[in-house]
């Protein structure tokens, strides 16, 4: 069983940018955090005595915690006001990363992390609900994308500030910046943010709240959606978090170089965000499948991988890896704004999902990645196969869409 949108825009009106940016500004921090340890790793490695492999689980920490905390707490959070829960999900966010800058040992801080990925989990389905409900009809697409975007920005000057603030006093230091950061962000939205219109709606029972959310997994598009979502993001961010040890290994890079070379993949990563939002709008209101673009970023994702990394020329190599991280965060950014479309009365619990579809790949692919060698024909041959079978994923969600013989409709509505 499926449900699909509508492809024509049901409403006119503004957009509240002013509004949007006031939680782009968590999106920031939360992309800086996710891309902020690669450059890290073998720093947090020699800390603490261990392997790259290794400190590699304080990435997994963070998206796990994520991962399995989101849909929940979605689910319970549903009818609150998003302010309010965008608020508590800052400051659990900052907590944890006060926690990673004092860690003792390995274990606290993958824990620590852990729990800044549970903040996030909390905050974030609250933001994309907010995004895609107060968004103009015709400019939904562009409203998510730019959000996509945003959380890919943060990548251009926290990666970079990172591993500076790193070179020069530790691995702590950074951590501590996104704290500062998410608590100038927690006071502004506090201040300024105002819940939408429809936020103070009827409140569901917390078992009818979870069903709801679970009742999600029947639809066949949103079960393809989420694992469209996992393979590709598994090969884009579970790939590039060894990128740092692989460029270093092969064209020396330091701390100052990966962290310029973080800053220009947060640029394509931005860039592919921002363009998957105008292409999902036209190709809804033309009414052609939303999942068909999808299937191009897959496939240059993979052919991106491999150009990057079979090639052992400095060059090249950066380029490929410019195009790789752009055509995976359109992927990302296609996916989010299919769902938040269609499942449009579930939004803040259907892109949860995809949230914590997204955090699972990463762990996975970080985990499944780590035991192969680094940069070697198999390594590659994983990162690019997880992408192509994201295609095929992309590819059968296309002919559902086209075969026809599901129900129409924006909203989700008959989901309970």
């Amino acid at each position: 069983m499926e449900l699909t949108a509508s492809n024509a825009p049901t409403a006119a009106g503004r957009t509240p940018w002013p509004q949007h940016a006031l939680v782009h500004a968590v999106f920031f921090a939360m992309g800086a955090e996710l891309f902020l340890v690669p450059p890290l790793l073998g720093l947090i490695a020699r800390d603490f005595g261990v392997g790259e492999a290794s400190a590699a689980w304080v990435i997994s920490g963070y998206v796990l915690g994520y991962a399995v905390s989101s849909p929940l707490l979605a689910a319970l959070t549903e009818g609150l006001s998003p302010r309010r829960v965008i608020l508590a999900g800052v400051a659990i966010f900052a907590l944890g990363d006060l926690g990673c800058a004092l860690a003792p040992t390995l274990p606290v801080l993958v824990a620590a992390h852990a729990v800044s990925g549970i903040g996030g989990g909390l905050a974030a389905p609250a933001i994309w609900a907010l995004l895609g409900e107060t968004a103009a009809a015709h400019q939904k697409g562009r409203a998510i994308s730019v959000g996509a975007a945003l959380y890919a920005g943060g990548q251009i000057v926290g990666v970079p500030l990172g591993s500076l603030l790193a070179a020069a006093t530790g691995w702590r230091l950074p951590f501590v910046v996104i704290a500062g950061w998410l608590a100038i962000s927690w006071l502004a939205i506090a201040v300024r943010l105002r819940d939408p219109a429809g936020a103070a709606r009827p409140r569901r029972t917390r078992g009818a709240a979870i069903r709801a959310s679970l009742g999600l997994w029947r639809y066949r598009d949103f079960l393809g959606t989420l694992a469209a979502t996992t393979l590709t993001q598994a090969a884009r961010i579970g790939a590039y978090s060894y990128v740092g040890v692989i460029f270093g290994q092969r064209y020396g890079f330091g701390l100052a170089a990966l962290g310029a070379l973080g800053a220009a993949v947060g640029a394509g990563s931005m860039s592919g965000s921002l363009l998957a939002g105008p292409v999902i709008d036209r190709w809804r209101t033309t009414g052609r499948p939303l999942a068909a673009p999808l299937i191009g970023w897959a496939v240059l994702l993979a052919a991106a991988i491999v150009g990057t990394l079979a090639v052992d020329a400095v060059v090249p190599a950066v380029l490929g890896l410019l195009i790789w991280c752009a055509a995976g965060g359109a992927c990302y950014s296609t996916a989010q704004a299919m769902l938040g479309i269609t499942f449009n009365d579930h939004r803040a619990a259907a892109v949860s999902w995809n949230n914590a579809s997204m955090n699972a790949g990463v762990a996975v692919g970080t985990a499944l990645l780590g035991t192969l060698a680094l940069g070697s024909a198999g390594f590659i041959a994983a990162a690019a196969g997880l992408a192509g079978l994201g295609a095929l994923v992309a590819g059968w969600l296309t002919l559902l869409s086209v075969r026809g013989g599901r129900a129409r409709g924006e909203a989700a509505g008959t989901v309970r």
